[in-house]
């Protein structure tokens, strides 16, 4: 009796060690395939087994819910699904017993709040997370955590932390020998060279991870670098060159199903059309943007669709109706704690009233953004601001004041090399020459 008991036993533990096994193999297949509503039926049908096994392994079933709820959020961008199966996972986990998956369950949290905008209660999630990796030394816990952690650095606009948080992530990529773990590395610090203004620094970062994503066949990761690319050479004005990153972006985002990221590349083939001046088409793409994200709950693409739609109406000289978009965006920036979206609404809210001719209301929006973006060393939309400014001077005949503003405004564009915003500061400098 005693040894058949102790052999039904063996069989439960190695049945359920080879379904554990199955699972991870089927979460890490689907998602670098991008079938990630497959993988997520897929893993529910595993846990059918373990019920129909009458397995009482919690470890085992949070374990499967954790890498459910990943390809949720990340995958299908479900947030709320994700968000409820993550709570799930983390009531069944025994934190003393089970401390490294306990600290999965809140980075998965983590970045779910990170993705819903919820930027003090992710960092609260994360850095438990990297307490309770430390302390048990694991070393690929504490990877993805400095990851994560430099991901809503990024988001809140603190781009130091963010490049200290992925610099530590990459070299501890190194030490494990993880290809795509590397290559989101260099994706990361790419992606922060390019908010600080340094583009061929990022351009760089961005080619490796193109490079090590097509030798691992990681096709969600190569859609956002070619996003990310593409974004770098648009802002040097190689549109052509963009506009061939953001159609691949898109390809392959619809190729998984990935909606987030058809949503953003939607944004992306716009920001092209806007500047070639064919903006009714720019605007069916954006709207496109704006109708995705609303349907998965969204917020940050809803305030950048809303600030681009904002954009577009600016540029037809409708300034009434671009107003509400860009007040959208600023809202829904200061709600979320958004730092470079606050700086980023600002410009353009003030920059819609200096078009109206309200000064009081221009100065008050330019002249924060200007603060704001100055605090996150945003060169590039501080050029901008600057540029503004010197426009705002020149109504209000202060010349002397307009020429200082739009050199500062050359000297910061210049030194980022975005042609875009080099062009912005040449129209001001000319106009606060040509005043009196």
């Amino acid at each position: 009796m005693k040894r058949s008991l102790k052999a039904t036993c063996r069989n439960n533990d190695y049945y359920e060690n080879l379904l554990l096994r199955i699972a991870r193999g089927i979460s890490d297949a689907h998602k670098l395939a991008g079938r990630f509503e497959q993988g997520i039926r897929d893993l529910y049908r595993v846990i059918k087994l373990l019920d129909e096994h009458r397995s009482k392994n919690q470890r085992l079933h949070a374990e499967i819910l954790l890498h459910i709820s990943y390809l949720y959020y990340d995958g299908l961008s479900d947030f709320s699904k994700g968000a409820k199966t993550v709570e799930a996972a983390l009531d069944l986990i025994n934190r003393k017993n089970n401390p490294a998956l306990y600290a999965q369950g809140l980075t998965t949290q983590g970045m779910i709040a990170r993705s819903r905008s919820d930027y003090t209660n992710s960092i609260v999630s994360l850095q438990k997370a990297l307490r309770i990796y430390t302390g048990i030394n694991d070393v690929r816990g504490i990877m993805n955590a400095h990851h994560c952690l430099g991901s809503v650095s990024w988001s809140i606009g603190n781009l130091d932390k963010a490049i200290d948080h992925y610099k530590k992530n990459l070299a501890l990529a190194k030490k494990l020998k993880d290809r795509s773990a590397i290559a989101a590395g260099h994706g990361n610090l790419g992606l922060v060279h390019w908010q600080k203004g340094n583009l061929k620094t990022a351009l760089s970062y961005y080619e490796k991870e193109i490079e090590l994503c097509e030798e691992i066949g990681f096709k969600k990761g190569l859609a956002i670098t070619h996003g990310n690319a593409g974004l770098v050479y648009r802002h040097m004005r190689k549109f052509k060159k963009a506009q061939q990153c953001f159609t691949t972006q898109m390809e392959l985002n619809e190729s998984i199903g990935h909606r987030t990221g058809v949503a953003i590349a939607c944004s992306n083939i716009a920001s092209i059309l806007y500047v070639k001046g064919q903006y009714d088409e720019a605007l069916a793409y954006l709207k496109r943007y704006l109708a995705i994200s609303k349907s998965i709950d969204y917020t940050k693409g809803i305030g950048i669709a809303s600030n681009n739609i904002g954009a577009i109406y600016l540029m037809k000289k409708n300034y009434k109706t671009a107003l509400p978009y860009f007040q959208t965006y600023l809202a829904l920036s200061e709600a979320s704690g958004f730092k470079r979206g606050i700086g980023v609404g600002n410009l353009y809210t003030g920059k819609v009233y200096r078009y109206m001719h309200d000064c009081a209301y221009a100065e008050r929006h330019l002249l924060q953004a200007k603060k704001v973006l100055e605090e996150l060393g945003d060169k590039i939309n501080l050029s901008e601001a600057y540029a503004e400014l010197a426009q705002l001077k020149v109504i209000q005949k202060r010349k002397q004041e307009a020429l200082s503003l739009a050199n500062k405004a050359l000297e910061l564009a210049r030194a980022t090399s975005s042609k875009e915003k080099e062009q912005f500061a040449r129209e001001a400098l000319a106009r606060a020459r040509q005043s009196k």
